[in-house]
């Protein structure tokens, strides 16, 4: 059997929006902290945004990245929000890892697009037969894996207290 068509039960789940500032944008970050001791497995991820990505110039796009150096919330930051985070009845562990939204009071994009290994442009929420745009990471292959010290970050190229970035995130993680 491939990677490609094996589904896994992942343990957790969880689903972080946050809207940007006036002067930055939104950030959603799954952060595995340096001594957790495992190693994060991520099954799916997707990605949603209310902003109307219609641009003729330079289309406003959302980006991930995968990360040895995760942002650090300074001050100022505004937490966003947790909608939902539960782990497989079956898996009585707690998470070892900081799955996250937050923007900043100011400052330009945190990465930027060619720092970014997904890139797109998915459609606005409230459009018509819109879907959550799946993120994948170089020619589809999974899982994407997050090492102790690293992080997954999400963060769209456009500003304004009104984009709202949503990230869907299905993880499992193994000792190390």
């Amino acid at each position: 059997m491939s990677l490609s068509t094996f589904l896994p039960v992942a343990p957790f789940y969880g689903i972080a929006a946050t809207g940007g500032a006036i002067n930055a944008p939104g950030v959603v970050q799954l952060h595995n902290p340096t001594g957790s001791g495992v190693t994060v497995v991520v099954y799916e991820t997707t990605i949603q945004t209310t902003l109307s990505l219609v641009n003729p110039f330079r289309p406003p796009a959302l980006r991930m990245r995968r990360t040895t150096t995760p942002m650090v919330r300074g001050l100022g930051f505004t937490e966003g929000t947790y909608l939902s985070m539960r782990p497989d009845p079956s898996y009585t562990s707690a998470s070892s890892v900081s799955f996250t939204a937050f923007n900043f009071p100011s400052g330009s994009s945190i990465f930027q697009d060619n720092d970014a290994q997904w890139f797109g442009c998915p459609s606005a929420e409230g459009q018509d037969g819109v879907q959550p745009t799946y993120v994948r990471q170089g020619h589809n292959c999974f899982p994407i894996t997050v090492q102790p010290g690293s992080a997954m970050e999400f963060q769209p190229n456009f500003q304004g207290t009104t984009n709202i970035v949503k990230v869907s995130l299905l993880w499992t993680e193994e000792s190390t």
